[in-house]
């Protein structure tokens, strides 16, 4: 599964299509922000948005449907 993931992150950051039918575990063990709950490559928050807050967590990924 960690081959899927890193393959799954890889998409992510190239913005393209994830692999299809493999399903991939990350986990982040400090915490981090994120500027958009609707758009992942937001850079900033946008005027009528806050920033998210996210704790340590664990993300399961996979193909999207």
């Amino acid at each position: 599964m960690r081959r899927n993931a890193m393959d799954w992150a890889k998409a992510w950051i190239e913005k393209k299509e994830p692999p299809r039918n493999k399903v991939g575990f990350l986990y982040m063990p400090a915490s981090g922000t994120d500027a958009s709950n609707t758009n992942p490559y937001a850079q900033m928050p946008e005027a009528d948005t806050n920033w998210v807050e996210t704790g340590p967590h664990v993300m399961v990924v996979g193909p999207r449907e």
